[in-house]
């Protein structure tokens, strides 16, 4: 699968996003969501945001990490492990922020071969999901409470977009 690449300013973003993301269920039908973040930082909040939207509009979706339960560098990798166990045959799309250049603020990207979580963090991770929905969130090189972060009023625009075009990837199916 080619790496797509969008920005959350394009009026096809959704569209393009929810395109690629049924063109992956058609592959490989079911498939699990890993939102990661916290609740504690608002430019981290993004994956839980996601998750407690997508949970709330589609609560059978398998989904993992939400405002009330996140998934962080502190639990993910039993998480992870669990929802192995749990849906062996699923395809794991790992959603999480990105710090990048300011210049790349709201740029989207889904590529196939997960993601290591907490980079930014200089956290030692291993690898998770088999698929990596990404934005980036902030500018600079580092998650750190004291770097520019963008408002929360542009993280939940994001976790909209994404979150619908997730929505609309399964309409087809629900109709």
């Amino acid at each position: 699968m080619e790496e797509l690449l969008l920005s959350y300013r394009d009026e096809n973003c959704g569209f393009d996003l929810s395109t690629r993301l049924r063109e992956i269920r058609a592959c490989h039908g079911e498939l699990v969501w890993l939102c990661i973040g916290t609740d504690k930082q608002i430019a981290d909040s993004l994956g839980p945001l996601i998750g407690t939207m997508l949970y709330c509009a589609m609560p059978q979706l398998n989904i993992a990490g939400k405002l009330e339960a996140p998934v962080h560098a502190k639990n993910i990798r039993p998480m992870v492990r669990s929802l192995r166990e749990s849906f062996p045959q699923a395809a794991m799309i790992a959603i999480d922020a990105a710090a990048g250049p300011a210049g790349q603020l709201g740029r989207i990207c889904l590529r196939q071969g997960g993601l290591l979580p907490g980079k930014a963090l200089a956290k030692n991770i291993p690898r998770v999901g088999d698929y990596a929905l990404t934005v980036v969130v902030q500018g600079s090189g580092h998650f750190k409470p004291e770097t520019k972060a963008q408002g929360l009023s542009f993280i939940y625009n994001l976790a909209e977009i994404i979150s619908r075009a997730v929505i609309e990837s399964y309409t087809e199916e629900i109709g």
